[in-house]
Parts: C-alpha cells; sequence; structure tokens
C-alpha cells in the first residue's frame, strides 16, 4: 500500500491527513498553530510533528511507509520563506520522495477543484485569493487585508456594520436594522452604548457577521449595500488573476471557500460571481466541502506522478470529511469560521 501525506498547517490549528493510492483516507491528525509567523519556527515545528505523530499513531503507518508529502503553509508568502519551511519539514525526517511546500491557500484551490487548475476565494475572518491555470502558472495575493487588495473578508463586513450604526446614528445615513441587532448581539443596551465602547475602548465586535446578512435578508438596504460592496472587493482580485493567468476563455473552477460563503442570503455571491462572469463566462462557482489537507494529498500524488481522478478524488473528500466529523466530535469545534457565524 502506498501512502501520502498531506498538511494543513494553519493560523488556528495544523491537519495531517494520510491516505492511499486508492484516495481512501486512512486517518486525520492534529496539532496546534502550525503558521510559524504567529507562534515562531520551533512552536510550528512541534505542531506539524504532534499532526503527524497522531495521524501515524491512529493509522499505525510506520514513518517509512508514506511515498510522498504535501504542506499547505500558513504564512509561506515571500521567495525567503521556502527555505526556512523546507527546514521545518526536513525536521520531520520523511523517507527520501516528491515534497511539496505551498501556501495553504493551494491546498484550499486543489481541495476544491476537479482538475490541476482553477482559482480560489477565500473569505473567513480575512480573505485571500489564488490561482493556478492549466499550464501551471500560479497567481495569488498577499491576503493580508482590505488596504492591500483582500477586502470583503468577514470582519471587513462586520466593521462597515458598525460604521452603518454609526452613521445612522448622526443621521449622516439611512437607519439600519443594525442599530438594534448589533448592539444587542455584543451585549450593549443601544447602538450609542456600542459605539461609545467601540471609540473608547477599543471594542471589536467579533462573530457578528452573520448579522449583516440576516439584516439584508430582511430587506435592509443599508446591509445589503454592505454585501454588495463586500461581493466588488472579493471580486476585484480574483479578476486580476484570471486575466494575469490568461483563464478568461477558460472553462474552470471558483472555489469559494471560507466562513463567509455559509450565509444562506446569495446577494454578496451574486454580486461576486456578475464580476467574475463579466471577464470569465464560463467561471463554475463551487463551494469547498473538503478538507483543505485533501488537497494537500492530492498535490502529493501528482508529486509522485499519478493523475487521481475524480473517482479518487470523491473517495477521498467522503473518507476525509468523516474522520474530521469523528475528530471535532472529539475535539469540539475549533473552526476559525465559527468567529464570524
Amino acid at each position: 500500500m502506498t501512502i501520502y501525506l498531506g498538511v494543513d498547517a494553519g493560523g488556528t490549528k495544523t491537519h495531517a491527513l494520510l491516505a492511499d493510492e486508492t484516495g481512501r483516507a486512512i486517518a486525520l491528525g492534529g496539532g496546534g498553530c502550525g503558521n510559524w509567523e504567529g507562534v515562531g519556527l520551533d512552536a510550528a515545528y512541534r505542531a506539524w510533528q504532534r499532526a503527524l505523530d497522531d495521524a501515524r499513531a491512529r493509522a499505525g503507518v510506520a514513518l517509512e511507509a508514506i511515498n510522498a508529502s504535501a504542506f499547505g503553509i500558513s504564512g509561506l508568502d515571500w521567495p525567503s520563506d521556502q527555505p526556512l519551511m523546507e527546514g521545518l519539514a526536513d525536521r520531520l525526517n520523511l523517507p527520501p520522495g516528491p515534497r511539496v511546500l505551498v501556501n495553504d491557500k493551494f491546498i484550499a484551490l486543489r481541495a476544491g477543484t476537479t482538475r490541476p487548475w482553477g482559482v480560489v476565494v477565500i473569505a473567513g475572518t480575512g480573505s485571500n485569493k489564488a490561482g493556478r491555470n492549466r499550464a501551471g502558472a500560479v497567481a495569488g495575493t498577499l491576503g493580508v487585508g482590505t488596504d492591500w487588495g483582500d477586502g470583503g473578508g468577514g470582519m471587513d463586513i462586520t466593521r462597515a456594520g458598525l460604521a452603518a450604526v454609526a452613521k445612522a446614528y448622526i443621521g449622516m445615513a439611512p437607519p439600519t436594522l443594525l442599530s438594534e441587532t448589533l448592539p444587542a448581539f455584543c451585549g450593549f443596551s443601544d447602538a450609542p452604548s456600542l459605539l461609545k465602547a467601540v471609540t473608547r475602548e477599543d471594542f471589536i465586535p467579533w462573530g457578528a457577521t452573520h448579522l449583516v446578512f440576516e439584516a439584508a435578508t430582511a430587506g435592509d438596504e443599508p446591509a445589503r449595500k454592505i454585501l454588495r460592496w463586500a461581493g466588488h472587493e472579493l471580486a476585484e482580485p480574483v479578476v486580476f488573476i484570471i486575466r494575469k493567468l490568461g483563464m478568461e476563455d477558460e472553462d474552470f473552477e471558483l472555489v469559494l471557500a471560507g466562513s463567509v460563503f455559509k450565509a444562506t442570503e446569495p446577494l454578496l455571491v451574486d454580486t461576486l460571481l456578475a464580476d467574475v462572469h463579466a471577464v470569465a463566462p464560463k467561471a463554475k462557482p463551487v463551494c469547498l466541502t473538503a478538507p483543505p489537507a485533501v488537497g494537500g494529498v492530492l498535490l502529493a500524488m501528482e508529486a509522485d506522478g499519478l493523475t487521481p481522478g475524480e473517482a479518487v478524488r470523491c473517495r477521498l473528500i467522503e473518507t476525509a470529511a468523516a474522520l474530521e466529523k469523528r475528530t471535532q466530535s472529539c475535539e469540539g469545534e475549533g473552526e476559525e469560521g465559527k468567529k464570524d457565524f
């Protein structure tokens, strides 16, 4: 049996997924924050090692059985980061074999596509985007916020909702349902109390993104304006990536990943897709339902010379999702998106 390793080293936790060549996920191991920018190189290594050891222990698989590996790493952003991450991977003492190290947005992309190319837009607390064309060329954003081309994430939506409350309070903008729901959600009696806390105590209304979607569904025009704005913000860098990679006339999948896309109100997604389809009419939106580590396994297989077909991919998604559900039921919810929804 040939074993492949996919690692999702994120800012909240690290997952290591082991699977065989048929796409059967064997074990999913967990560790802590795998982003070296947040915890340092040694702590990131320990999270990677713990996730790998956990997966191996669950599967009863020897280290020597792993044929190829791929790591999606939060914090692998610049060429100078590559040798640092190679050093961390070396410390895991994996056997010789193909190894891929990429930013974690690229394993999310691969997890959501039926082919090795496509575009991904990630919108959770923040946002990030990336693409790979048929020839293998890649492009992406930096994932560091609105001012750097990555607007439209959950906190941007929440801040815009707070701004709508402030403008309504001073009479600069129309009344909004958010003037009632946002203070109540944050534990304040009214809008002035919330606004005072924000200005005096640097209070941030974490977890309130869903209120903007709910207000928009109820017909609140300020909330609907926010979602249209967020959709345009998400679309702008996606359109840039599509053009940079020459994918305007391609038939490709646009992977929607992150908690923002779990909302039932369609306005944001409709706005995003309208902008994208104006440039790339064949782009097909798909919501990411697979654990991102699935993308790591697929990249490892491809690095080893395999061409995993749709049956392999579907089996991998199904079996990995079952393992993830089982892990969550034991450990409790730890998903970053829970901050927003």
